[in-house]
């Protein structure tokens, strides 16, 4: 890496595995919406743009410093939570 940490905002890490698209269209190809999305795929639209947002404000520092480790994401076919680390 060339950049230090806090330079380097999450935005940047995420579109170089892949890249954060939003809708441009339908998603599902529907014709009789043309260039205009749907209410749920326009507030789909505004999660992307806040994920987005809040990326491209975050730092690789700014995880770096966070505390407390990590929290269990899901649980296993015995519905016991699972550790992810």
């Amino acid at each position: 890496m060339t950049r230090e940490p806090h330079e380097i905002p999450l935005l940047d890490i995420v579109n170089s595995v892949e890249p954060m698209q939003r809708f441009a269209k339908c998603p599902l190809n529907i014709k009789s919406h043309g260039g205009r999305l749907c209410p749920l795929h326009r507030r789909l639209n505004e999660v992307l743009a806040h994920a987005e947002e809040v990326s491209r404000n975050t730092t690789l520092a700014d995880v770096l410093a966070e505390s407390g480790g990590s929290i269990p994401l899901c649980r296993d076919e015995t519905q016991t939570l699972v550790k992810l680390d």
